[in-house]
């Protein structure tokens, strides 16, 4: 359940996160971190969990001039998996950087995907196709809340070829689908 949403703009106050969108989630009682991209004229991105066991539903963000996020807090009206009602909680970027995902991009050439990381990779791992799993799936579009995951495949890795600098991988696949989910 999305909710409020805040981008980064600390410029590397809250780590190495510029430029991405913070979106709030009701339900999970957790923050999650998009990164976006426009391909031929259509915007698509990647989302990556960030901040799980939030003390009640997350629904409004907002970075202070320090560049701390700030999660307001509720589960009136919709339920949360938090343990309170409402509240506020702040989150500071603790000087450490996590190894992660920092961004997925479509291959220039649509047969893959770009991933670049926040820190050096292993080589050897970065170098082998069977380090990474790809699975897509959709949902259906209805006046309902929600459905199941629909359609689900696995698709075939047939290349990992790390990048010189060590902060990233290129994946080739087999098997792309336009207008699904890739997980």
């Amino acid at each position: 359940s999305p909710a409020g949403f805040a981008w980064d703009e600390t410029g590397g106050a809250f780590g190495p996160f510029t430029g991405q969108m913070f979106v709030g989630d009701q339900y999970e009682a957790a923050v999650f971190r998009v990164d976006l991209e426009r391909v031929r004229g259509h915007w698509q991105g990647a989302c990556f969990r960030f901040r799980d066991g939030l003390a009640s539903g997350a629904v409004r963000l907002a970075f202070t001039p320090s560049g701390a996020l700030l999660v307001g807090e509720t589960d009136r009206g919709w339920g949360s998996k938090g343990p309170i009602t409402d509240g506020m909680q702040r989150i500071d970027f603790s000087g450490t950087v996590p190894f992660e995902a920092l961004t997925v991009r479509l291959a220039e050439d649509g047969s893959g995907f770009r991933v670049r990381f926040t820190q050096k990779a292993q080589s050897a791992s970065c170098s082998s196709p069977d380090s990474f799993t790809l699975e897509s799936y959709t949902y259906e579009a209805s006046e309902r809340y929600g459905s199941d995951e629909l359609d689900r495949r696995q698709l075939e890795i047939t290349s990992a070829t790390p990048h010189e600098d060590g902060m990233g991988v290129d994946l080739a696949v087999s098997g792309l689908r336009e207008g699904y989910v890739h997980e």
